[in-house]
This record gives C-alpha cells, structure tokens and sequence, in this order.
C-alpha cells in the first residue's frame, strides 16, 4: 500500500508501518466498545474512515491471496459491535444505531445486527475530460440519512 511508502510518524523520522495501524486499530475498537457500553438516552452515530465489516468478502485461500490481505487496508470485522450484548462488568453493549464509513470507494445501506451501516463515498475523480463521473457511479452527492 502506498500509505506505508507515504505517511510517517514519530516526528516525521519513521515510516507508518503496519503494527502502527494494528495498535490504532484496536485503541479505535476499544474506544467505539467503550462509548457503546455507556449508558445513553439518545441515538449514537459512529463514523469511521474503514468499513466496520467484511462485506462481500473474498473466500480464504491457504496460503492467504494479496488481495485477501489487502482487504484488511480497507474493512475491519467489528459485527460483535452491532448487536446488543448483556452486561459483563463493563456495562451493557448497546450498539449504535448508524455506523457510517468511507475509504471503499463504495456505496452500501444495509443493516448488519441491529446497526444501520452506510456508505457514500466517491471514490476518485471526476478527471476531465475522458472521466465524467465519480469513480462510484452509486455515489449521491444528496443523500441525507434520517436517525
């Protein structure tokens, strides 16, 4: 992935390497369980740059394909966060009622638990003058979600 070619971190003195998106992949998911274990009288929408799950997800090969492993750039599995869970001490998962992402260049609206989860992104484009549209031809420049 380019990321890893372009980003840096610490300071700019080091490259932003995998084990760096696995460590803020799990401080984000610690903190997207914590919020929805608290206690809340309205609706809770999450929004995240990467897809919450797999969605149309390749079938595992053995050894693991290079787009297998590329989808994990792009789609977490957070699905235990979309339906409710009982208390176990940290409180009761109630999860969010719309989860919105992008980074897929891909639209979706669908329900997965008891989550609304939504996609609008655009993808690329539009470079004048051979491309005229979006990259995602599915993308509306209008949509509104109602919560």
């Amino acid at each position: 992935m380019n990321d890893f070619r372009k980003i840096r971190t610490a300071r700019y003195m080091e490259r932003f390497r995998p084990y760096h998106a696995y460590a803020r992949h799990l401080a984000a998911r610690k903190f997207f369980e914590g919020e929805m274990r608290k206690p809340r009288s309205g609706k809770l929408v999450v929004v995240s740059h990467h897809a919450p799950h797999p969605g149309r997800a390749l079938p595992l090969s053995d050894p693991t394909g290079h787009d297998e492993i590329l989808a994990a750039a792009y789609r977490s599995d957070l699905r235990f966060l979309m339906s409710s869970a009982p208390d176990d001490g940290f409180g009761a998962l109630r999860p969010a009622d719309v989860w919105i992402y992008g980074h897929t260049h891909e639209s979706e609206d669908t329900v997965i638990g008891q989550t609304r989860v939504v996609s609008n992104a655009k993808g690329y484009g539009p470079w004048l003058p051979k491309y005229r549209t979006w990259e995602n031809p599915r993308f509306d420049p209008n949509l509104v979600i109602e919560i």
